[in-house]
């Protein structure tokens, strides 16, 4: 019961941060008027991290060396990801419009971890070959490459002087 209601807090906290990742990618302003938005955003990362962790805990006992071994790294990116979103939500909390990029590397970084998980979850459960999961989470971030690069070239276009 207790485990099904962690598994339902991170979903939760997925689905919220997945909703959250793009208009927390927003260019940071003087007076940031989404800093509530990027805050909610963090505080997603924070609360699927902790559950991660707090799952892995729970199931340890259980579980094989190269599951423990496949969980711990998750653990692990998944505190880098809340280091890149603390550096970004700082950018935005200290209004340093001249750091717009570094936000949007930042936040982009985080949100593709976010969908990462999502879609290999997905078609893990879904009974996908592996070779699936492995192309979706190696091609991923390819795919979104040129979108954050257009993004960062508008970015840079139209800062502020």
């Amino acid at each position: 019961m207790a485990r099904a209601a962690l598994i339902d807090v991170h979903l939760a906290a997925g689905l919220l941060g997945l909703v959250l990742g793009l208009p927390a990618m927003r260019r940071p302003m003087r007076s940031d008027r989404w800093l509530w938005i990027r805050r909610a955003y963090f505080g997603t990362l924070v609360v699927l991290t902790i559950t991660v962790i707090i799952a892995l805990v729970l199931d340890w006992p259980t579980l094989d060396a190269a599951t423990r071994a496949t969980f711990s790294a998750l653990c692990a990116l998944a505190a880098f990801v809340c280091v890149r979103a603390v550096l970004a939500l700082r950018i935005a909390e200290l209004g340093l419009v001249d750091r717009a990029r570094s936000l949007v590397n930042h936040q982009y970084f985080t949100y593709v971890a976010l969908w990462e998980g999502a879609l290999i979850v997905t078609m893990i459960t879904s009974g996908l070959p592996t070779w699936a999961v492995v192309m979706v989470a190696v091609a991923l971030p390819f795919a979104g490459a040129p979108l954050i690069a257009a993004y960062q070239r508008r970015l840079s276009a139209t800062a502020p002087r």
